[in-house]
């Protein structure tokens, strides 16, 4: 993993650790767009009217046969942002249904959640995770406990299912086994 910087064009002075807001892009992916945008640049109008269309489906084919889904599932989006506000709009959540995060959520993403929970009238429950913490079963100790009791709250109808907008509980056991898998390759 560490030499994995040879592969950005990043200053090797800069130690780069905002790669979320604007991340550095790979060296052959870099290429790749060079070579695209030159493309565009000889025959602006022909690429964008004539040929954009059929590219960009070819691009979605080939990532839904590496994904092993059908093309029509795939959608391209300008960034990360705009594709979890359109998947958080897309989840008919109202009154009953709740959405648990933690205080580590994306923050433009904590603000969807937030807007959309008081338009629409479900709870969100954004929960710190204390950190720091060295040992992978703090976590997932503190993971198990009910999220309602651990924010709080009172056992409602609806507390302690959360994920049931989306149709799917994750267990502790299946949270435990994950965390598990997550942690056995990073020294603390």
């Amino acid at each position: 993993m560490f030499g994995l910087r040879r592969h950005f064009l990043l200053d090797p002075s800069v130690t780069f650790l905002n790669q979320g807001s604007f991340g550095a892009t790979p060296r052959p992916v870099f290429c790749a767009y060079q070579r695209w945008q030159r493309e565009l640049e000889r025959q602006p109008v022909e690429f964008l009217r004539r040929r954009f269309t059929a590219l960009m489906l070819a691009a979605r084919q080939s990532l839904a046969d590496y994904l092993g889904t059908d093309v029509d599932n795939l959608v391209y989006t300008t960034n990360v942002t705009e594709s979890l506000n359109i998947v958080a709009h897309s989840l008919s959540l109202g009154p009953g249904d709740e959405v648990l995060s933690t205080d580590h959520e994306y923050g433009a993403l904590d603000r969807t959640w937030r807007f959309l929970a008081k338009e629409r009238g479900y709870a969100y429950i954004n929960q710190p995770i204390p950190v720091p913490h060295r040992n992978p079963a703090y976590f997932v100790e503190w993971a198990q406990v009910d999220p309602c009791e651990r924010a709080g709250l009172q056992h409602t109808a609806g507390c302690g299912e959360v994920g049931r907008g989306v149709g799917r509980v994750v267990t502790n056991e299946r949270l435990k086994s994950h965390l598990h898998a997550s942690y056995e390759n990073i020294r603390f």
